[in-house]
Order: C-alpha cells, then structure tokens, then sequence
C-alpha cells in the first residue's frame, strides 16, 4: 500500500480563501474518517456513470451499501450550493459514491468520500466486509535529505481515501523508540512554501532502513 499526500489546496481538500470557495474540514485519524463518512451517508454505493448533464450524474448501482439497491439507477447533483465544491464524474468511469438528501435531491461534493474507485480499493473491502484497512501507526518526518530521518508519533491528517491524506505535522513531536516495530510507516516531507503541511506516502516497516 502506498500514500501519496495531496497538496493543500488540490481539488480534493481546500482552505477558504472567499466566501465562494470549497472548504473541507475534518483532521482524524482513518478509522474515524471512515466510520463518520459511513454513518452520516444517507447513500452509500459502488456504481458506474451512465450520464453527465447540467451538473447532475447518473449512476447505475453494482453495489449497494446503503440507502439503495443493486441494478438502480440514482441522480446525484453534484453541486450543494456549499461554494466550489462541485464534484466532476466522468461518464463510463466507476465510482465509490457517498450521497445526502439536500432540499430533496440526492447530492455529493468534493466534501464527501466520493471518488473512482480502484483495483483492489481497500474502502470497498471495508465496506464489504467491516474490516478495517491496515493504518501505519508510526511518522517519520524527513526534514531534508541532510538531516536524519526523524520517527515521530503524532499528527493531524485529512484522509480521503484508505491511502490519501493531507497531514499537518507540528514542530515539536514525540520521538518514537527505535526498536518500536510497525508494518506501515508513513514517511513525510514538508512542502515548500507550506509551513508545517507535508507530502507522505505508506511504505512497509521491513523496507526502512
């Protein structure tokens, strides 16, 4: 499993600049993420886009996990009027879509767990079977590639999917003992420009060295 941050301010996670703009909120670990995501869905689907029209999709369910049935057909607006925060299907493409009722209209954004689902997508197989997917429990921050690899144990992080994730990583940091043995580690770089944002991706405990 690898994961690879996304910059603050991409599509999927922004900080208000304007009254207009998308802001999506939520610093958790994953298993909080994705149980809140879960319970506060009025619709949760695996499905495939049959049409993109006047910022309404529709999906053709294959999977149901929520709020709906297999072989359904649901239309989504994809804009709630919370700001630009409209989300953008692309028509054949699958999806793992997590909906709400907004003045009566099914609706999703950029705010929700929606997104293309993916070979062997680890959320799916949570959804299926209740099994949480493997989370690294320890840091190491890389402060430049002069310094030694720093292991720490806390952060704040916005995960979007079972393996992206926008971290903020404080200054001071409890270091982490180096005998401690983790199956994932999650190794972060700090973004230029960005003070205390960082760029992370999972790699397996045995392969650090």
């Amino acid at each position: 499993m690898r994961l690879v941050v996304l910059l603050l301010g991409s599509a999927l996670f922004a900080l208000p600049s304007s009254a207009d703009a998308c802001s999506c909120r939520g610093w958790t670990d994953l298993p909080t993420a994705l149980r809140t995501a879960r319970d506060k869905a009025g619709v949760i689907v695996h499905g495939r886009v049959v049409s993109v029209a006047s910022r309404q999709a529709r999906i053709e369910v294959i999977e149901a996990f929520k709020g709906a049935t297999g072989g359904a057909q649901l239309v989504l607006d994809t804009d709630d009027g919370g700001g630009d925060c409209s989300y953008s299907f692309e028509s054949g493409e699958e999806y793992l879509v997590y909906a709400y009722l907004y003045e009566g209209r099914l609706a999703t954004s950029m705010c929700t767990r929606t997104r293309k689902v993916s070979k062997g997508d680890a959320e799916l197989d949570w959804l299926r079977t209740g099994k949480l997917p493997p989370v690294p429990v320890v840091l190491r921050r890389e402060q430049d590639q002069c310094t030694p690899k720093e292991p720490i144990t806390a952060a704040r992080c916005h995960w979007f999917t079972t393996d992206t994730a926008v971290c903020m990583l404080g200054k001071e940091l409890q270091p982490l003992a180096q005998e401690i043995a983790t199956p994932w580690v999650l190794t972060c770089k700090l973004q230029y420009g960005l003070e205390q944002v960082h760029m992370c991706q999972v790699v397996p405990g045995d392969a650090i060295p």
